[in-house]
């Protein structure tokens, strides 16, 4: 079943604030981001050579993700069944890859994508090459070992070996995780009136779109593990003022293009949105934010630097003065000079 039909028949639930998969997980919530805009930042980290790092903290976040919400039947299964028969039909029905195959000889595995996100925009980078090797500890629940790779914005080859050592998975419980990222019914902006409304596009693939820009569906924890990482969060404010620069009407009022990020914000399912304007402050209270599996405290620091790249797109002069965070809420204060 691709996306389309997945959100027709409730697979995918999409209402304010929050996306969730209820085929893979009962209410497994995930969120959506900026394909283009969230590889430009791959690309930009690993050119000031902090390539290792977002390797290891991609590796860490599949396995996690993997491990931790798969029921426990599914890794029962034989590893290359679950790459075959689990991974390559749930990630290409969600458009994150078009195809993904795997061979086995003995300790000897060899993977093939076709099409992965964000490869298919920047071309080879160490963050999908982490992902695919924490797919390998999840799918074999092992340590493994990359041995190559060959890798176009079309295709990439991965050959690993498979070694003795158990993965050892750290994560929070998953039914804690599912408490803490419950999310209430309202009446505000949802994915569904996006779509209705063509704010979101679904493309050929099963990708999704706004405004012309591809949306990557993912789970949240990896934002809270590179948010700890603060690798290049000045840069990604700019990558992110100008990415947002082509979305936003330069001609519309202030409260059209604060009434935008706020369908940005709960239609791809990072909570739910109020702001408010005080002369010339601009305050932006996000309930009910998504909570990560990490056993460190979340962190939303590089969430807040995209935020303020919207900001500063409305307005060069705008100005983070406070970033609070409480149990289930993000407050944002800023200045508009």
């Amino acid at each position: 079943m691709n996306l389309a039909g997945s959100i027709h028949k409730g697979i995918i639930s999409i209402k304010p604030g929050g996306v969730h998969n209820t085929h893979i997980l009962k209410r497994r919530r995930n969120t959506i981001f900026f394909e283009d805009l969230i590889s430009e930042y791959y690309k930009i980290c690993e050119q000031h050579g902090h390539g290792e790092q977002l390797y290891s903290t991609a590796q860490e976040w599949m396995a996690k993700v993997g491990i931790t919400l798969s029921p426990p039947e599914v890794l029962k299964n034989p590893g290359i069944n679950i790459i075959n028969n689990i991974q390559n039909p749930m990630w290409s029905n969600l458009g994150l890859i078009n195809k993904i195959h795997a061979e086995q000889d003995k300790d000897r595995v060899s993977v093939t994508v076709e099409s992965p996100c964000c490869t298919r925009i920047i071309g080879k980078n160490a963050f999908m090459s982490g992902v695919f090797t924490g797919a390998m500890n999840y799918a074999f629940l092992r340590q493994v070992e990359l041995l190559s790779e060959k890798t176009t914005k079309e295709r990439s080859i991965f050959e690993y070996k498979i070694l003795s050592t158990k993965f050892v998975n750290n994560a929070i419980d998953r039914q804690k995780y599912i408490k803490m990222n419950e999310i209430p019914d309202t009446k505000s902006t949802s994915m569904k009136h996006a779509l209705n409304a063509k704010t979101i596009q679904l493309h050929e693939n099963n990708r999704l779109y706004l405004r012309n820009h591809p949306l990557w569906y993912v789970e949240n924890t990896i934002f809270h593990m590179l948010g700890h990482r603060g690798l290049m969060l000045a840069e990604l404010e700019d990558l992110s003022k100008n990415f947002f620069k082509s979305l936003i009407d330069k001609d519309t009022s202030l409260e059209n293009k604060l009434r935008l990020l706020k369908t940005i914000i709960q239609t791809l399912g990072w909570g739910i949105v109020t702001i408010l304007i005080d002369g010339n402050q601009i305050i932006i209270k996000i309930d009910f934010i998504p909570h990560g599996l990490q056993t460190t405290p979340d962190n939303y620091s590089l969430l807040t630097s995209v935020w303020t790249g919207y900001l500063k797109a409305i307005n060069e002069n705008s100005e983070l003065q406070n970033s609070t965070v409480t149990s289930n809420t993000h407050y944002l204060k800023y200045s508009i000079h």
